[in-house]
């Protein structure tokens, strides 16, 4: 799962209470950290971790390799991480720019 915000979340937990073997890799230090104050960000990772979630946190995929029956992520960190499956749960960034002019 690519992506710790509120989608990328909310698939992981689904995911893992089917049976799935789930990993989350995403920029920030936690779950959900672009809108919730750090200790709930960082409780999620633990809540998420305690369920069986891997978190790979402060990564960014570079790359992402295919062969016959998997995927390969490759993280700006030169992590490379075996997936089933690949899903990008990345949410959107705002432009501000204007709104910052007219303040």
């Amino acid at each position: 799962m690519i992506g710790g915000g509120f989608i990328g979340s909310e698939i992981a937990a689904a995911l893992t209470m089917n049976g799935e073997k789930v990993t989350m890799l995403f920029p920030e230090d936690g779950i959900g950290a672009r809108v919730y104050p750090r200790e709930l960000s960082q409780y999620l990772n633990d809540f998420f971790r305690e369920k069986g979630v891997e978190l790979l946190t402060g990564v960014n995929v570079k790359d992402l390799k295919k062969s016959k029956d998997s995927f390969l992520l490759i993280t700006d960190k030169e992590q490379q991480v075996p997936v089933d499956g690949v899903i990008a749960g990345i949410g959107i960034m705002p432009n501000i720019e204007l709104a910052d002019l007219l303040d």
